[in-house]
């Protein structure tokens, strides 16, 4: 944060900037808030490595490891959902970025089990491309996991809007209890079946998440009903339908200009 606030200083070539101290506190009160919450989060998605070092082998380690990073590829599609939706939602009234929430959280929640069907049907291929034959044996704990990743990318997106109203304890509470449970059931299933538990758990523990998501930050912050967020409508099927019209002018204009 220093070396950014000196660099904008000497971008700027501004002499006037200064520090608020009432604003820098209250960044500073904000933000360890969310950084608790960062921590809890990065430990419930990595606790489950720690565990199963504890009670199996190196080997099992490697294996859950690639199913858990090729599993968390979906991420990136509602990540960038939600980076596009942030800035939009925070520049228009309460009623509007309820609304602009939803409607980018069912459509990434759309794209995201399509992708997550291919990943599933393709699992073996995924493995072999991205890991190689010798860790076929995650096949099974991935395609466990992407049902967990599904229902996650609802919340990447509705933590937009818990952002936005300023819920920041909200967000470290929600993280805080999810990797309580997580190590619970971790504690529970492993021992008994191994990665499958281990899998199992993770799975178990991020449904939990999405019944806190809706019914928690969802419905109380958007005043809106749950399905809003699963239903499309006539305004979301009409986008297709222009965004379909759009490419194939795109395509017709291309071909009359390889013609000319």
């Amino acid at each position: 944060a220093v070396v950014s606030i000196y660099l904008v200083a000497r971008i700027t070539k501004r002499e006037d900037w200064r520090i608020e101290p009432l604003l820098l506190k209250e960044t500073l009160k904000d933000g360890i808030k969310l950084h608790i919450g960062g921590i809890t989060t990065f430990l419930q998605s990595r606790i489950s490595l720690l565990l199963l070092n504890y009670y199996l082998v190196i080997k099992d380690i490697g294996l859950f490891s690639v199913a858990l990073t090729i599993s968390e590829i979906l991420y990136l599609i509602p990540q960038a959902t939600s980076t596009v939706l942030f800035p939009k939602a925070i520049s228009v009234n309460e009623e509007e970025s309820a609304r602009l929430t939803a409607l980018i959280s069912r459509h990434t929640l759309f794209w995201v089990i399509i992708t997550g069907l291919i990943f599933a049907l393709g699992a073996k291929y995924l493995i072999w491309l991205l890991a190689g034959k010798a860790f076929f044996s995650a096949i099974l704990p991935l395609i466990i996991l992407l049902p967990g990743i599904i229902f996650q990318s609802l919340w990447i997106n509705i933590s937009s809007l818990a952002l936005i109203h300023r819920k920041f304890l909200w967000i470290t509470y929600r993280s805080s209890f999810l990797a309580v449970i997580n190590i619970v059931a971790l504690v529970l299933l492993i021992p008994q079946y191994g990665l499958i538990g281990a899998a199992l758990a993770t799975l178990l523990t991020q449904i939990l998440g999405v019944f806190i998501t809706i019914f928690i930050f969802w419905c109380p912050l958007s005043k809106k009903s749950p399905k809003e967020l699963f239903c499309f409508t006539k305004e979301d099927l009409l986008l297709y339908k222009n965004l379909v019209a759009r490419i194939y002018e795109k395509i017709i204009s291309l071909k009359k200009d390889k013609q000319i």
